[in-house]
């Protein structure tokens, strides 16, 4: 029997700390966020679609990544409906992905440099958002960005169905 101290077994219950090397989550989506123009306009609010299956009273988000044209070219095979664009750490520090509840209250706030695996040391990020309406969470640029296309940012969401941990 192993001992484990009463702050790791609370945070393990609040699910604030994971085992290293985990997969949390057993399904995954890519979303995409279209930015329809040249260049995203900061200060706009670029929201997703609606998807009610990632809304929180139905799942857990519990990670999420910025999916990179490159890692999605080796992920799927792009017809054009889905391609995103490669944007640099410097670039994705000028962003941050919003989640919100069913108020529009934000719940996190989340640096898009900290949600990729390529400059966050190849670590995800992990999270723990049930509360959540998927078409009220979005994306806010603070300064111009200059990309080399217009197709938009992608990400995995990993989630699992709230019955299945209740």
């Amino acid at each position: 029997m192993a001992i484990i101290s009463p702050i790791l077994q609370d945070y393990r219950k609040k699910h604030r700390i994971k085992q290293v090397g985990c997969f949390d989550g057993n399904k995954s989506k890519f979303i995409s966020v279209p930015f329809n123009v040249r260049t995203p306009i900061n200060g706009y609010n670029y929201y997703f679609d609606a998807d009610s299956s990632l809304d929180g009273d139905k799942v857990v988000i519990s990670e999420i990544a910025v999916v990179s044209a490159t890692a999605q070219a080796q992920l799927f095979t792009s017809n054009g409906s889905n391609s995103v664009d490669n944007y640099p750490s410097a670039q994705l520090n000028r962003g941050s992905l919003y989640i919100c509840d069913i108020n529009q209250q934000v719940i996190s706030v989340l640096p898009l440099s900290s949600l990729c695996a390529e400059t966050n040391g190849g670590k995800p990020a992990f999270t723990w958002f049930d509360t959540q309406v998927w078409a009220n969470c979005y994306i806010l640029f603070q300064t111009q960005l200059t990309p080399a296309t217009s197709y938009g940012l992608g990400f995995r969401i990993t989630y699992f169905d709230k019955y299945i941990n209740a």
